[in-house]
């Protein structure tokens, strides 16, 4: 499940700390009382989740595996949908099985040793000249749009804030173009703006088109 385990977990601890940080206990369990019942509660809720996904997860999470074969089996078009959905799933995490799918496991090239290649970034290694449908789209993202991004965010902060926080800005843009690690920026305004976040994930598909 990825991040989407922590994201629930987070959920119930913080629902369990409303609902009884404040509770009493007996005298013999005083110790426990508290903000102390949280983690402990919080853990018991956890394992009879984590019972119950054991159960309805796998069927999930194999609809994802199938769906991820079928975008990277599309062509342009399914790498357009893979760019789209990788980063509407970046919250959750579950953007990897996708990434899994179409980075080692779709495609296959055999170099001049006869030695057999799988997926886009094995292949591109070993010399695959129609590698990289699925990563070279990424580049303008992460390189231009989102430090674009950055520096958009960087002068709709008021001027007094902006010394504040365009040393933050800068090292997360600088990140993104240096090494493709984009989710830091990303987790600046997807839950702020929304819709901006989801016209990135948009802009991001016809990228990789």
């Amino acid at each position: 499940m990825g991040v989407l385990a922590g994201i629930i977990t987070g959920l119930v601890g913080g629902a369990v700390y409303n609902r009884w940080s404040g509770i009493k206990l007996p005298d013999f369990l005083s110790f426990f009382g508290g903000k102390r019942f949280v983690p402990i509660a919080t853990g018991f809720f956890c394992l009879v989740l984590a019972a119950i996904f054991g159960y309805v997860w796998p069927p999930v999470q194999n609809a994802i595996h199938a769906g991820g074969e079928w975008i990277v089996g599309a062509g342009a078009l399914g790498s357009g949908i893979f760019g789209f959905i990788n980063r509407l799933l970046i919250p959750t995490g579950l953007h990897q099985v996708l990434n899994t799918i179409a980075w080692f496991q779709i495609g296959e090239f055999t170099n001049a040793a006869g030695a057999v290649f799988h997926g886009d970034i094995n292949r591109f290694y070993a010399g695959d000249g129609t590698a990289g449908m699925f990563m070279s789209g990424f580049f303008p993202i992460m390189m231009f749009g989102l430090p674009g991004a950055a520096l958009a965010m960087y002068f709709a902060a008021p001027k007094e804030r902006r010394p504040m926080v365009g040393g933050m800005l800068l090292s997360v843009a600088i990140t993104a173009f240096l090494t493709g690690v984009t989710e830091p920026l990303e987790f600046l305004f997807m839950f702020l703006a929304p819709l901006l976040y989801l016209l990135h994930a948009i802009l991001t598909g016809i990228s990789l088109f």
